[in-house]
């Protein structure tokens, strides 16, 4: 086994610079290798080898029969499901589906077995750039693999846990979102938390926002999938006081299906109002209805009432409606300091894309407000938004974000 290996390592070193030694050394590892395979075929790293040098053409066997030796002698081998599937990108991506779901049918979930499912999608993805998660035996095989992994008493040689089913349900509302299958997510999402859907949205490559995904499966689950996606993209195309007025008929149209009193349409109703009033050149008072932490990602916040918000600690809390507004703008704020400790970090408002305070000097841009606070209870009152005339003072770049922020120490 050792001989094999040392042949191996050999060989990688010299596949660049020198074919004939490359293969000479190549033969010799397949040789080192059956030979410790026959000797022992109940330790399973030979055959695992073999399995990868078998794609060569060298060896009689194909390296699915040696990738079966492997597992026969080790189920879960680290190293041998890798060695296969490089094998079958080869074949294509309805070869890769098959040995996934052939994997996702042992139902050994205390192993990693079944999970080469999802590393078998992922391949055909980076491979072909297809949305595989929408192919229906696909999703329908992902679908059952973590409904049985959530039943299953252990995962991957560990007892389950709760945490361990809060992230399977989230990589389950994720694929779902992303084979549009918006119709199975509002069941789970109470299932889940916001910490595991935020990585199971970076680990699958989701690109529609959360709270999208959340809002279009309300509406699927209501019947109105179609009037939620017009209300979306109504207010994305809001631009001027005509696009802001169709905007608010759309959400009429959807609030007759869902409800009028659904907070997803309170939320995207005051976020509609702001953007009336600034396009008609008044105040925009941007108000925080029922649900607004929640359904905006500020669950650090508690909403007082629909015009007040607090926090303890340096929580951003982001302000859709004012990011949509081209500059230049004022902005109106009232911040006060509910309880006062020792120390002097500030609370403040943040605006654009900024990365840190230090490079918003000098910008026109208010980076901070002058009330004191250090992990004190922040009360914001009546954000406002006015349109200024174009000759007025502007802040010297595009308005990315807006964030009413209590800022940690600085300056």
């Amino acid at each position: 086994m050792l001989d094999g290996k040392v042949a191996m390592a050999k060989a990688r070193s010299l596949s660049f610079t020198d074919k004939e030694g490359y293969h000479t050394n190549y033969r010799a590892a397949a040789k080192h290798f059956v030979a410790a395979w026959k000797t022992a075929p109940q330790v399973p790293d030979a055959a695992a080898e073999l399995t990868q040098i078998a794609r060569s053409g060298i060896l009689d066997e194909t390296p699915r029969q040696w990738f079966d030796r492997t597992v026969a002698a080790e189920m879960d081998h680290p190293r041998v499901y890798t060695y296969y599937r490089t094998h079958l990108r080869s074949e294509g991506a309805n070869a890769l589906i098959r040995f996934g779901v052939e994997c996702a049918a042992t139902k050994r979930y205390d192993t990693k077995v079944p999970f080469e499912l999802l590393e078998c999608l992922w391949a055909v993805e980076n491979q072909t750039g297809e949305n595989v998660w929408a192919r229906p035996r696909a999703y329908g095989a992902v679908k059952n693999l973590i409904e049985g992994a959530i039943a299953a008493p252990r995962h991957q040689g560990k007892p389950n846990s709760d945490a361990t089913r809060r992230q399977l349900i989230a990589a389950q509302i994720v694929i779902a979102a992303r084979a549009k299958r918006y119709e199975e997510i509002s069941p789970l999402w109470k299932k889940s938390d916001e910490a595991s859907l935020r990585r199971a949205a970076r680990v699958y490559l989701l690109k529609t926002p959360l709270t999208v995904v959340k809002a279009t499966a309300d509406a699927a689950q209501a019947g109105a999938e179609t009037e939620i996606r017009d209300v979306l993209r109504a207010i994305a195309a809001v631009k001027d006081e005509s696009t802001a007025s169709a905007a608010a008929e759309q959400l009429k149209i959807a609030a007759k299906k869902i409800g009028a009193d659904h907070p997803r349409v309170a939320a995207w109703a005051a976020e509609i109002a702001v953007y009336q009033d600034f396009y008609a050149g008044r105040w925009a008072e941007v108000t925080f209805p029922k649900g607004f932490a929640k359904l905006s990602g500020a669950k650090k916040w508690t909403r007082v009432d629909d015009r007040t918000l607090e926090s303890r600690g340096p929580y951003a809390m982001p302000l859709e409606a004012l990011s949509r507004l081209p500059a230049p703008f004022e902005i109106s704020l009232e911040i006060s300091t509910i309880k006062m400790p020792a120390g002097v970090p500030f609370a403040g408002i943040l605006v654009g894309p900024a990365k840190s305070l230090t490079n918003l000097r000098g910008r026109g841009v208010p980076y901070r407000i002058n009330t004191k606070t250090n992990k004190a209870l922040i009360r914001l009152y009546c954000v406002w938004a006015r349109r200024r005339s174009s000759t007025g003072a502007a802040v010297a770049r595009r308005f990315a974000s807006l964030a009413i922020w209590p800022l940690a120490p600085c300056c």
